[in-house]
């Protein structure tokens, strides 16, 4: 009670309405009555709500907002923004949220305009399942999040969200980032101000996805890397100055990716190595230095081009297995099966660099004999395989000694197809077509 009547006394000397003054007189007298009274005012005297969860969940809600608390810069709990809300930009001057901010299943959101002064978030940022929002440009004064960023869900139109450059400026986040589901964003380089992840890293099914350029300066992911499901994604070279995964690296159902070779600078793994439903990856060369000790568990499986994997780490870690376990099947030629794979380790040694810079010539497109011709003459046997479109092994044969080689094909179909020329553990591919 002292404290509220010291506050009275406030009140007293700021307010100068004459029937103000004789309410508040009134209410002294009745105690209950001035903590409801002072209950009533309090939007007049806190700039922003004490509440652990602030929903706003329709425009009126918004609107409402922005007249109790217009001068809300610092939310202490969670802010919640979901179902009929269409604009944000009445709550503009918000900088910071203590806990998490949810915008989630809106129908008519279409930018995020009235977040153009938030800095900070502290918990989760998660932006999923808004049904017409098409730009996120309003978060560039973004810096942090101290928990994870979940950004999916945005499939229903063309319109959907296409990039996510508003948040270029942001510089940490406390836990994982989840990209999925979003089947029109084409690419991420709004996270190229990362250079860590703490936790997880999950890209997955975002169907439209051509390139990670944005992660460029990302050196480690402490938890699980999940690409997955990215069926237009060019390459890796996002990813080209990774050095260290702390948990599972998990590389599926990439259709495009021919090689590995821009994670060439990764060496430490804290987890099973899984790389499976690649149909045009053809080598795991760019593995090829990852410290074989930090693979707890080995899966590569239905590759269906993928012949070279006798790589320097794959097979460190099958010379010195014990317990751990491994899955390697339906993939192609030396990679088809554990013991394949073993068998061509077994070779490993240093590329000889006159092997490695080969150079040839072919005919193409062919129709009845594909004539490959050797730049320079190289004193090693070469093995030579011919395959079809799909991967399937047409022929195979070893060439001793010889600049000039010939290959009859009048007996195979019109298509496309490709040779790889194999000289100790170094392969390389190249195509061709059947007239």
């Amino acid at each position: 009670m002292v404290f509220l009547l010291s506050f009275l006394n406030y009140l007293l000397n700021i307010l100068h309405d004459n029937w103000t003054k004789e309410l508040i007189l009134y209410f002294k007298k009745f105690s209950i009555f001035f903590i409801i009274f002072i209950f009533h005012l309090k939007p007049l005297f806190t700039q922003c709500p004490t509440e652990e969860r602030i929903e706003l969940c329709s425009q009126e809600e918004v609107q409402l907002f922005a007249e109790l608390y217009p001068d809300c810069k610092h939310i202490m709990g969670d802010l919640i923004i979901s179902l009929e809300v269409e604009d944000l930009r009445p709550i503009l001057g918000i900088q910071e949220i203590d806990g998490d901010l949810e915008i989630y299943e809106t129908d008519s959101l279409f930018n995020l305009d009235g977040l153009d002064s938030l800095r900070r978030v502290g918990g989760d940022l998660r932006i999923a399942v808004n049904l017409r929002l098409v730009d996120m440009e309003a978060l560039t004064q973004l810096l942090e999040i101290g928990g994870g960023l979940y950004i999916y869900q945005h499939y229903n139109n063309i319109d959907s969200l296409t990039q996510i450059n508003g948040l270029r400026n942001l510089r940490s986040v406390g836990r994982f980032i989840s990209i999925r589901n979003n089947n029109y964003l084409s690419n991420i380089d709004g996270l190229s101000g990362l250079t860590e992840i703490p936790e997880d890293l999950r890209i997955q099914s975002n169907l439209s996805l051509k390139n990670i350029e944005g992660l460029s300066n990302l050196r480690k992911i402490g938890g699980h890397l999940r690409l997955i499901g990215l069926r237009v994604l060019q390459d890796l070279n996002g990813l080209r100055n990774l050095e260290e995964v702390g948990d599972q690296t998990t590389i599926m159902g990439l259709s495009a990716i021919k090689d590995l070779k821009p994670l060439n600078k990764l060496k430490t793994l804290g987890g099973k190595l899984q790389i499976n439903l690649n149909p045009e990856l053809t080598t795991l060369d760019g593995i090829k230095d990852i410290d074989h000790w930090t693979i707890s568990e080995l899966i590569i499986r239905d590759n269906i081009k993928l012949d070279y994997c006798h790589v320097q780490s794959i097979c460190a870690w099958i010379k010195n297995r014990q317990s751990q376990p491994y899955d390697v099947d339906h993939n192609l030629g030396d990679c088809d099966t554990y013991e394949k794979i073993e068998t061509a380790c077994s070779s490993v040694g240093t590329i000889d660099v006159q092997i490695a810079n080969m150079g040839i010539s072919y005919t193409n497109p062919v129709e009845d004999i594909l004539h490959i011709r050797l730049i320079e003459p190289i004193p090693f046997d070469l093995k030579i395989q011919l395959f079809n479109s799909m991967g399937g092994l047409c022929f195979e044969f070893t060439q001793i000694h010889s600049e000039n080689i010939s290959i009859p094909i009048s007996h195979l179909p019109s298509g496309h197809y490709y040779f790889r020329i194999y000289a100790d553990h170094f392969s390389k591919s190249y195509q061709w077509v059947k007239l």
